[in-house]
């Protein structure tokens, strides 16, 4: 059966916790390599209008980091790895502290989207008033424990084969995605080289 794991945007040295539910939602798929199949049809039919479209995090990643570990999220990546000077962990830590009073706080639906985008737009405003180069990135990818799921390289393969673009949707950052992606063997274009400018949305096609 394919599990559905729930997600979270907490980082592993926050200093709090949130329980997975005990009745977390899963579902198993009866016909999997029946459907796996009519897609490859589809696929090789010509014009056919087949794409891809994916998440990142824990969805192309795996669950487990190669040290056992939950893998780290884009976010956690860039926050919890990256080092440019004591006044960004000064700040990071701040931020990590203010999330987990948002997210106690944090009962509705309509209270975690407004928690999401809280999340995403003050970190991501904090990464640009500190500057973070893609030195900084790249330094963040060699200390993460992410690795991608089994089978992610081999789908990136087929669906190049087969003419079927490939659209990952995420809310991380495009240089640590493709940073994770050639790591584990995804074969890409080249990356920008270094002073190319900033990180990028990560927002990424292929075809």
């Amino acid at each position: 059966p394919i599990k559905h794991k729930q997600k979270s945007i907490m980082s592993e040295t926050a200093p709090w916790e949130v329980e997975t539910p005990a009745n977390e939602s899963s579902w198993a798929c009866d016909d999997f390599e029946e459907r796996v199949a009519e897609l490859c049809r589809k696929a090789a039919e010509p014009h056919s209008r087949l794409i891809v479209l994916t998440d990142f995090d824990r969805t192309l990643s795996a669950y487990k980091g190669k040290d056992g570990r939950p893998c780290d999220e884009c976010h956690d990546i860039v926050l919890n790895h990256c080092r440019p000077d004591d006044s960004w962990k000064s700040d990071v830590a701040e931020f990590w502290k203010a999330t987990g009073l948002k997210l106690s706080s944090s009962t509705s639906d309509v209270n975690k989207v407004e928690l999401c985008e809280w999340f995403w737009n003050t970190s991501n405003d904090l990464m640009q008033r500190h500057h973070l180069s893609r030195d900084d990135l790249r330094q963040a990818l060699d200390a993460t424990n992410t690795v991608l799921r089994p089978g992610t390289r081999e789908l990136f393969q087929e669906c190049e084969a087969a003419g079927v673009p490939v659209i990952i949707s995420s809310a991380g950052l495009a240089d640590v995605l493709e940073g994770i992606l050639r790591r584990g063997g995804v074969d890409l274009p080249p990356p920008p080289p270094p002073g190319a400018g900033g990180p990028q949305p990560g927002v990424l096609v292929y075809s």
